[in-house]
């Protein structure tokens, strides 16, 4: 995704790379931008507006902390049942210094949060449901590199059919986020890893995998290099109210060619809203709830959208 954001800023004449921080070490450049160790970045605290941490879930819970108290932040942290958790721990570092972070700030959370408040806002007596899928998740494909004995992974979210079709038919007894969603995982192995307990560790991975049916497939890197190379996904929010009265049906649906690319806009355009928050005396942690939408283009000529 730290590819795909110092792509997309050629679409964002506004917008002006500073460096990319890589805790790889230094690279002659990327995407024409500068590389350097993230060891260095507090080097650059007077010529970044803000910084765009493009990580897992799992080293943002640790990064966005500390970085915030140097930086105004945007990230997409999305490990929705630690939302409350990881908000109050960046908030008391960035409003400590004087610093504004926009978190959860991805397609979901972050997008499909917008629509969930919409949909619980203008449907009000409806059940809300979200849809994953299907596509590369690059949250549970970290996660499952994360597990020691993984060379390489990637992992598809596919929801269930039969959930989606239920929803939209107003057929909500005995749905669950178990069975609403399948995940397929394909992994490469470090040699002399057993394939018996990594499968079972990867099964067995809270909030990701444990209770979901989770299929674990072994191959080689070279597949998993292959898949790499299409990180489409998509996903959906649907809030039915099925009364013959005055029911409604609400659909939200996006279908990415390229997750990271289509992550990496958001949050640059996000990074425009978190600089007027800044210059305007807002610290603290933030969410896509605290932004005005007029923040998140170029210019200020909103009444060409209405």
């Amino acid at each position: 995704m730290g590819r795909a954001a110092a792509r997309a800023l050629k679409e964002y004449p506004d917008l002006e790379c500073a460096g990319i921080f890589s805790r790889r070490g230094a690279a002659v450049c990327c995407e024409g931008a500068d590389v350097y160790p993230l060891s260095e970045i507090k080097n650059f605290k007077s010529c970044i507006d803000v910084l765009l941490l493009t990580m897992s879930s799992s080293d943002l819970r640790a990064f966005s902390p500390y970085l915030s108290q140097h930086f105004n932040i945007v990230e997409g942290f999305d490990m929705h049942e630690n939302v409350r958790e990881h908000f109050l721990s960046v908030d008391r570092s960035s409003k400590r210094n004087k610093k504004t972070a926009l978190i959860c700030a991805g397609w979901d959370p972050g997008l499909f949060s917008l629509i969930r408040l919409i949909d619980s806002a203008f449907n009000p007596f409806g059940r809300c449901f979200t849809f994953w899928g299907e596509g590369v998740s690059q949250g549970h494909s970290s996660v499952i590199r994360s597990v020691n004995g993984v060379q390489d992974a990637i992992e598809y979210t596919i929801p269930d059919e039969n959930a989606v079709n239920a929803v939209k038919e107003g057929n909500f007894a005995g749905l669950d986020k178990f069975n609403m969603h399948k995940r397929r995982c394909f992994v490469c192995l470090k040699e002399g890893a057993d394939r018996e307990s990594i499968a079972e560790k990867i099964k067995n991975t809270e909030i990701y995998f444990k209770g979901y049916d989770t299929e674990v497939n072994f191959t080689s890197c070279e597949e998993i290099e292959r898949r790499k190379q299409h990180m489409a996904h998509k996903g959906a929010v649907i809030s039915n109210y099925p009364n013959a009265a005055d029911g409604a049906l609400m659909e939200f649906y996006l279908n990415m060619e390229s997750n990271p690319d289509f992550t990496a806009r958001i949050l640059l355009s996000l990074a425009r809203a978190v600089h007027i928050m800044k210059k305007s005396g807002d610290f603290g942690a933030k969410t896509i709830f605290d932004i005005k939408p007029k923040w998140l283009i170029m210019g200020e000529d909103t009444l060409k959208f209405l």
